[in-house]
């Protein structure tokens, strides 16, 4: 959707909102963790994109499989984790590790998707929880590049675990305890279009729940009560998103209707413009961004930030092979945190180096 599409979806749903304070529905791209698995990405509030590319990782610190170092006892500066130039930065410790797949927030630190750069599509990832202190534990494995979903306000992470051609089962654990709280074979026979790519996937945490995808519709999987799954949507309606009760979701044309949430962060790709929407309103507010303005990732703070990663325009080279080489950006790099809503920020990090783009949760 272009932003006069963006404007009329929130316009129609605004009168059915109840406008409450942040905290923010994440519903903006995940630029990171959706770029890697290569699946369906959001660019929040109203529109579903697909960001292309494959990020090869090269190992400039842990071990040989990609397992991260011990930790160094140095506070954050931004106030969300952040790995760049080989060091992971989260709370209260810093953690040399190459540049993971996936990140994704838990509340009390994050969770990882490691593994050795050469490894190919269907090879073994390892999945470590590294706390706000840096503290660092295994807490399972998937196959390569496939999605985490997490619920930072209890600590659970699910993930669908199992080999090509097999029965996957959906895994959930609470990373607070280290202790599975709930596992349920997953359905092989996808033949309805897929949000998030062929394989059957978790979509969400929320509320003691796991919504993930099924052959006829996406489901909610009341784990805290032990109940059996229910529908929650048919099969030409994808569930997106929750976030504290609220559904995102798109029909097979695409249009996506925002039931609730203050604000809506609309990115139509890595490097493009950002804009910030009151879904209340539907009217655009200060992303406190400079209409030229292009980062790279985006990730929300607890305390009604969003946190901007930004690098160096790339530059062609005289001897690029467009055949052979993929086109990156270039340090120095930064990060810019923003009060939603209003133009204030600060360049809480700068001078980041290395070859490889910043990850944010």
């Amino acid at each position: 959707m272009n932003e006069q599409q963006v404007l009329e979806a929130l316009h129609r749903v605004r009168d059915d909102i109840a406008v409450g304070p942040p905290p923010v529905l994440q519903v903006h791209a995940g630029a990171v963790r959706r770029r890697r698995a290569r699946v369906a990405g959001l660019a929040a509030a109203a529109a579903v994109v697909t960001v292309a590319g494959v990020v090869t990782v090269g190992l400039v610190g842990g071990d040989e499989d990609g397992r991260p170092e011990p930790a160094r006892q140095v506070e954050n500066p931004a106030p969300v984790a952040w790995w760049g130039d080989g060091v992971l930065h989260v709370a209260h410790a810093e953690v040399e590790i190459a540049r993971p797949w996936t990140m994704v927030d838990v509340g009390d630190g994050v969770v990882l998707e490691v593994a050795a750069p050469e490894l190919g599509e269907q090879a073994e990832s390892t999945l470590v929880h590294v706390t706000d202190d840096g503290t660092q534990s295994e807490i399972g494995t998937q196959t390569l590049g496939r999605r985490l979903v997490t619920d930072p306000d209890t600590g659970w992470v699910a993930w669908a675990v199992g080999s090509e051609g097999e029965a996957p089962e959906l895994v959930v654990l609470d990373t607070r305890t280290g202790e599975e709280v709930g596992r349920r074979e997953l359905p092989v026979d996808l033949p309805r279009r897929q949000v998030f790519g062929a394989e059957p996937a978790p979509i969400a945490i929320d509320d003691g729940s796991v919504y993930y995808t099924g052959p006829d519709g996406d489901y909610r999987w009341d784990v805290a009560a032990g109940a059996e799954p229910e529908r929650v949507t048919t099969g030409d309606t994808h569930l997106l998103d929750v976030e504290a009760g609220t559904q995102l979701t798109t029909d097979d044309k695409g249009q996506v209707l925002v039931p609730g949430a203050r604000y809506a962060v609309s990115q139509s790709g890595i490097g493009s413009q950002v804009r910030v929407f009151d879904v209340a309103t539907g009217d655009r507010v200060p992303s406190g961004l400079e209409p030229d303005d292009a980062p790279d990732q985006i990730a929300f703070g607890t305390d009604g930030t969003i946190t901007y990663a930004f690098s160096t325009p790339w530059r062609r080279p005289d001897d690029f092979d467009p055949e052979t080489e993929i086109p990156r950006s270039t340090p120095p790099r930064w990060l810019v945190t923003c009060t939603l809503g209003t133009d204030t920020c600060t360049t809480v990090v700068d001078g980041i180096g290395g070859d490889e783009e910043i990850v944010l949760p």
